[in-house]
């Protein structure tokens, strides 16, 4: 994965038409994995290959120009390819004090909801202890990070507007939505809160394994870079059509 912000990978992502079955992600990789002009390829390692089978999607080491090649040759219908991208999540603010967003909630008349049998996950640059959250359930995992602290505060604000108390610990206003609900922590960010596109693919599939009913992901990336990513979003629709809503915030690309 690049370091720098507003990058891609060198990598492709390789999605199956959500109206097919997930599995023929599977079959594309065996195909890829059987061609005969594979010696001609550059250097890659099958081993590197991911694939998400609930999620239709793969995403292979080599850069999208040669596996487009590899199709016009070899057809394989029912897939697209394009570029894995590295995504920036924005540095955060307080999980508190969000009087704006207090003032919002009543302007549109929005109700919390006690939603104790749902759970949220945020995918993000983790979780800082809160006392807001001291008596909350809450499970955390670190999806290609080693960590799952937020280093940066835009997780932990996150979980507060989505997951907030009715509540807060000091007498403030309410801030947050599912107030009861058990949160889902997936630290997928680097220490300077970028991500690649299978970083996130990769915390979707873990919160539906998790029983996620909502996935909340505030990442993004400069439209001249190819902002829109339809591979990520067929992945998110077949997501959606196996239960798990999957919620992209607007705004967040680094330009």
């Amino acid at each position: 994965m690049a370091n720098g912000l507003d990058a891609l990978t060198g990598r492709s992502l390789v999605a199956v038409d959500p109206d097919l079955p997930a599995n023929r992600i599977d079959a594309f990789v065996s195909v890829l994995e059987s061609l005969p002009v594979k010696a001609s390829l550059p250097p890659f390692s099958m081993v590197d290959v991911e694939k998400f089978t609930e999620l239709g999607i793969a995403v292979v080491p080599l850069p999208p120009a040669i596996l487009e090649a590899l199709l016009e040759a070899f057809p394989f219908p029912g897939v697209s390819i394009g570029p894995e991208r590295v995504l920036q999540i924005p540095s955060g603010g307080e999980v508190l004090g969000l009087a704006s967003h207090a003032s919002i909630l009543e302007a549109m008349k929005v109700k919390a909801t006690p939603s104790g049998a749902v759970k949220v996950a945020v995918l993000d640059s983790g979780y800082a202890p809160h006392p807001d959250f001291k008596a909350r359930t809450m499970l955390s995992d670190s999806l290609g990070t080693n960590a799952t602290l937020d280093t940066r505060g835009h997780g932990t604000q996150c979980i507060g507007l989505a997951c907030g108390p009715v509540t807060p610990y000091d007498g403030s206003r309410r801030y947050g939505m599912a107030y009861g609900s058990t949160i889902l922590n997936g630290h997928v960010t680097s220490t300077v809160g970028v991500v690649c596109d299978c970083t996130i693919i990769r915390g979707i599939r873990w919160a539906s394994n998790q029983g996620a009913a909502v996935v909340n992901i505030s990442a993004g990336t400069a439209p001249y870079l190819g902002g829109y990513s339809a591979q990520l979003d067929a992945a998110a629709l077949r997501a959606k059509r196996n239960g798990v809503l999957v919620i992209a915030a607007a705004g967040n690309n680094t330009e």
